[in-house]
């Protein structure tokens, strides 16, 4: 193993080959063989090779291979062929099989003639490949994709063939069907067939009136393949994986396929599918079947189902092989082949929706993919890769020496040993112990990864079993309960008895209850494990009763403790986070990494992350881009929010995260709405984009909450009688309408994966009564001879955040210009103070954090009326945007006593920290009428001395 870890296998094989001697039984049979080949080679008047260590190969080769001997015995030509053209001590580069099969078939008449070339050129080429394995001249790689080529290039030149051969029969002028397309399953697809493998085959075609001609076609080809002849056979065809199976058609239309596939495909049938494609007919018609059947292969959640499905599939594998006496099967015996590549197809069906690097079809790249996405542990990827690769070369091994499909090791002494030397051991008895200490290894991750968590102690999983079932005594129930830290016994059995008797839950099919009844004795345990265990349980319980239909998400918290540990967690903590996971559960996903669960992405990450899932979805497919900013957005705040309830964050870091998640979705928007507008009326005169997102309040300041909606004006730099250039022009005064119009729209639409934002458009210029979307010119008219103060009062957060650089700068220049206009002291504090009063809510039961007396409205107030008032004396704070930094340059200039600085900073900070704590918990602003009383009184005491 040591050895491997640091040179290639070829290398290892290659080396080891040449030091260990052939015993006397092999020797003599190589011997035999090279006597007859000579004799042969004599009578057929072929000049004998005249490259001694070709010779010594031979020896070596032929001791392995009696299939390799006999081929070239019956036909000396064969290898000295492959000689005289160098092809049997080179590699071949991608596209070689194609050149070579098609030139040999090109003197091809008939169906009979095609047949017999493509034999006997399969046959040479089987030589050369078994010829390269054994001699330690090639790797697995390169053996499996040789087969693969070779194979594919079988099937392409003889399909083309055919089809050309059968347009004849069609009159002139005649449509000639030319949509079939030949579907690789299993090793085929995955280009990693093994020496005698069968080659599994779907047909499929698009023409919806010309079954008949194609299943004739389909028929000439499975023929001209797989039929046995004098010549032997091409490629065995395996169609059992046709829809249906041996019963169903030999071809269906992609229609049909796709119908059969969404209403009546099988689990088996999905694992099958990953490997698929198009190798031979019309590949882009077979793309598009595979897109269309993307959805049946890889579901949009994650799907941990899969996990059970695996299981049912491994079981009856498990049953056949003890049926058949398969125990020294190294493909489907414990530990064998089989098992790795479930392990690799069922995490790629769990997250290849998501990460679609995993729809990958073979089985070491996907292994390095794996390992690169932390899904797996490294140390179990190389394991797995270490045992693959030992595993299919023994595999070639056993197949390569009589062309047989086999996967059964031998059981008479000579064939081990054979076999043992050929693999680089010396004694049978060391290659088997290496051999099972691989297919041991591989049955412990294959364990390991279909093994149901359960992380409580049998006796109490049992009790929690029987309280969720009902059949535990209740004053029992109730003790055992109590015990665990519930308040409350009797409400969490009413809770359970409520979703166990729920309409969804008695609808639930066999195998979904059964998910459940495992599931929620654990459930119980999680959320006792919380510092609040009852309303915990009962958010967790509201969670599941809302997402039971799809028992994929079910089986996910079964299957994957860590996420209902975290799950627990963080609803024990934030109801929000149990709300939001209820509405979109595959945000479940989000929880199986913890280490990037309770760390936000910084700007640049979120801005990468976004343009790769956008980057996946068609140009046209704004339904799309529109459910995955949604998606994006309520990821990135759970990470956000995660990172906040653990207590890792400061309120003005949540601030932060949420600021550029808001910035990061409205640039994408800003871009989807823009092509789209282009697609339709052409651009603008001129070609810039002249548009620009102004943010205000919150989000201008830095400051957004959970809560927050986005206070935004937009402004255009187009003028009337300018129009569009496209196909159909618009004035580009109405193009910038309607694209605001559209952004909106984007934002606020509800869909299927919710809202992204709720948007306030209430600060344009006067207001919800004025134009959508304004000139810059008379935004800037408008800013300076007809505004109110309250809407200079809202220029002090305002900060252009998206669109033309020109127009946001423009912006940026005005609100400088406007904040720092000199202005009489007391007509702006008496026109902040009166929109102050009509804002200010007076309570006596509660105390509103953002508009009682004291709370956060007075702050900002206070910090914007400072702002315009010293703003012509130290232009240089309106630079500055957030209420922290402005509190601080007024201290640092002397604007503010130090006292009422630090008053204001901590009383901001706090407001703020507990509106964000009762936002999680789905509760509005609201405290106790005593509650934070210091900070009120300091801030009332701040506001009437500097306010009056």
């Amino acid at each position: 193993d040591e050895r491997l870890r640091d040179i290639s296998p070829a290398e290892v094989v290659k080396k080891i080959l040449a030091q260990i001697p052939l015993p006397r039984g092999l020797l003599s049979k190589s011997r035999g063989y090279w006597r007859d080949f000579l004799e042969a080679a004599e009578s057929s008047g072929v000049s004998l090779p005249s490259d001694p260590y070709i010779a010594d190969s031979a020896m070596r080769v032929w001791a392995f291979s009696e299939f390799v001997a006999r081929s070239c015995i019956r036909d000396p030509r064969t290898l000295l062929g492959l000689l005289e053209e160098g092809s049997l001590r080179r590699s071949y580069s991608p596209g070689d099989y194609e050149r070579l099969v098609r030139h040999s078939v090109a003197e091809a008449h008939d169906c009979t003639e095609l047949g017999i070339i493509l034999r006997r050129l399969k046959r040479r080429e089987m030589v050369r490949i078994a010829w390269r394995d054994l001699a330690g001249w090639a790797d697995l790689n390169e053996t499996v994709e040789d087969l693969s080529s070779l194979a594919e290039a079988c099937l392409r030149s003889g399909l083309d063939l055919l089809q050309d051969w059968q347009s004849q029969e069609f009159s002139p002028g005649d449509s000639i069907p030319r949509s079939l397309v030949v579907l690789g399953m299993g090793k085929l697809g995955g280009r990693e067939l093994n020496f005698s493998s069968d080659i599994d085959l779907i047909f499929a075609y698009q023409d919806p009136d010309n079954e008949e001609y194609y299943t004739r076609l389909c028929q000439q080809l499975i023929d001209l393949i797989g039929a046995f002849t004098s010549e032997g056979i091409c490629f065995r065809v395996d169609m059992r994986l046709r829809p249906y199976g041996e019963m169903g058609p030999l071809v269906m239309g992609i229609s049909a396929m796709e119908e059969y596939y969404q209403d009546q495909g099988r689990d088996w049938e999905r694992y099958a599918m990953i490997k698929a494609r198009p190798v031979a007919g019309n590949i882009e018609v077979g793309d598009r079947l595979l897109e269309m059947l993307r959805p049946f292969v890889y579901r949009r959640y994650l799907d941990y189902g899969a996990f059970d499905s695996l299981r049912k599939i491994r079981q009856l594998i498990g049953h056949e092989a003890q049926r058949r006496g398969l125990r020294g099967d190294i493909k489907l015996g414990t530990g064998g082949i089989r098992e790795i590549e479930f392990i690799v197809q069922t995490l790629q069906l769990i997250h290849g929706a998501r990460i679609p690097e995993l729809q990958e079809r073979g089985t070491l790249p996907c292994l390095h993919i794996l390992a690169e996405l932390s899904l797996l542990p490294e140390d179990t990827c190389l394991d797995l890769e270490m045992a693959y690769r030992f595993l299919r070369n023994t595999e070639h091994r056993l197949q390569e020496y009589a062309d047989q499909q086999t996967q059964m090791l031998p059981l008479d002494p000579l064939s081990q040993l054979r076999l043992a030397i050929s693999m680089g051991f010396l004694t049978w008895e060391d290659f088997i112990q290496a051999l099972y200490a691989h297919m041991d290894m591989v049955h412990q991750h294959f364990q390991r990864l279909l093994s149901r968590p359960d992380t409580s102690v049998g006796s109490e999983r049992q009790i929690l079993t029987d309280i969720w079932l009902g059949t535990s005594d209740r004053d029992l129930a109730e003790e055992v309960l109590c015990s665990m830290g519930f308040h409350d016994p009797s409400r969490v059995l009413h809770l359970l008895q409520a979703l166990k008797s729920s309409r969804d839950t008695m609808a639930m099919c066999a195998s979904g209850r059964d998910i459940l009844d495992r599931l929620i004795p654990t459930v119980i345990r999680e959320a006792s494990q919380t510092g609040r265990p009852d309303s915990t349980l009962k958010r967790l319980l509201d969670l599941i009763e809302s997402i039971e239909r799809r028992t994929c998400y079910l089986s996910l918290m079964l299957e994957n403790s860590r996420v209902l540990s975290v799950l627990a967690g963080l609803c024990s903590k934030a109801k929000w986070i149990a709300t939001l996971i209820s509405r979109h559960p595959i945000l479940l996903d989000e929880l199986l990494v913890p280490q990037t669960l309770y760390s936000p992405p910084a700007r640049p990450e979120l801005e990468a992350r976004l343009e790769d899932l956008l980057s996946r979805i068609g140009a046209d497919d704004l339904e799309q881009e529109m459910d995955e900013l949604r998606r994006f957005r309520q990821a990135a705040m759970l990470r956000v929010a995660a990172a906040d309830i653990s207590g890792g964050l400061a309120v003005q870091e949540v601030s932060d995260h949420l600021t550029d998640i808001a910035e990061v979705v409205i640039k994408n928007v800003l871009a989807i709405a823009w092509r789209q507008m282009e697609r339709r009326y052409g651009l603008p005169e001129g070609g810039s984009q002249g548009f620009a997102v102004i943010a205000y309040g919150k989000l201008g300041g830095r400051e957004m909450g959970y809560g927050s909606d986005l206070d935004l004006v937009f402004l255009h730099s187009g003028r009337v009688g300018q129009s569009t250039c496209g196909p159909s022009p618009i004035d580009s005064t109405m193009f910038y309408a309607c694209l605001g119009q559209r952004v909106i729209h984007i934002l606020t639409l509800h869909t299927r994966a919710g809202v992204l934002y709720r948007v306030d458009m209430r600060l344009r210029p006067s207001g919800s009564s004025g134009v959508l979307v304004s000139n810059i010119e008379a935004f800037s008219e408008y800013q300076r001879w007809h505004a109110w103060t309250w809407e200079h009062q809202a220029l002090v957060r305002a900060r252009a955040i998206a669109g033309d650089p020109g127009l946001c700068k423009a912006f940026e220049e005005l609100r400088r210009d406007i904040i720092k206009r000199p202005c009489d002291p007391m007509v702006l504090r008496d026109s902040i103070r009166e929109m102050r009063d009509r804002l200010i809510e007076k309570r006596r039961d509660r105390f509103d954090l953002k508009y009682g007396p004291g709370g956060l409205i007075d702050i900002e107030f206070l910090i914007q009326y400072m702002v315009m008032l010293n703003a012509n004396r130290y232009p240089e704070i309106t630079e500055w945007r957030d209420d922290i930094t402005l509190i601080k340059e007024f201290r640092h200039r002397g604007l503010m006593p130090e006292g009422h600085t630090v008053a204001l900073m901590e009383a901001s900070i706090d407001y703020r920290k507990r509106i964000n704590q009762l936002w999680l918990q789905e509760r509005s602003p609201l405290v106790g009428a005593h509650d934070f009383l210091g900070h009120r009184t300091r801030v009332q005491k701040i506001w009437n001395e500097i306010m009056g």
